[in-house]
C-alpha cells in the first residue's frame, strides 16, 4: 500500500492531477453569475423583462437576492470531475495510440500497407 502511494505521489502528472478539479471549479463559480444572465436573456419570449446585461443583473439581485446568480451551480460542478475523468483517459489512450502505432510506422524497416 506505501509503495503505491508513494509511486502516485512521484507521478509527472502530480500537479495536474492536483490543479484539474479547484481550476475547474474556479471557473463554474467565477462565471456562475454571467451563465444565469446569459440564461434569462436568451429565454425571454413575449414581453423582454430585461434589457441588457447589467439591466437582468440588478433585476434579479433585486428581485430575487444574490444567490439567485449562482442558480444551477451544482450540477455545473457535478460535471467538472467526470468531464475532466473523460478527458484525462481520452488523451491517456490518444498517447498509447500514437506510440504504438504511429511512431512505429515512421520506422524504415517494417512496411506500409499499400506501399511497394
Amino acid at each position: 500500500m506505501e509503495e503505491r502511494r508513494r509511486r502516485w505521489e512521484d507521478s509527472s502528472n502530480m500537479a495536474v492531477r492536483d490543479i484539474r478539479v479547484p481550476s475547474g471549479n474556479g471557473g463554474a463559480v467565477c462565471s456562475g453569475p454571467f451563465d444565469a444572465i446569459k440564461t434569462r436573456l436568451k429565454a425571454q419570449s413575449g414581453e423582454m423583462k430585461y434589457k441588457g446585461m447589467m439591466h437582468t443583473f440588478s433585476t434579479i439581485y433585486r428581485e430575487e437576492g444574490l444567490r439567485a446568480l449562482w442558480k444551477g451551480l451544482l450540477p455545473r460542478l457535478m460535471r467538472i470531475l467526470p468531464g475532466g475523468t473523460i478527458m484525462c483517459v481520452a488523451d491517456q489512450v490518444t498517447g498509447f495510440y500514437e506510440n504504438e502505432y504511429i511512431n512505429v510506422r515512421n520506422n524504415s524497416d517494417i512496411p506500409i500497407l499499400g506501399s511497394s
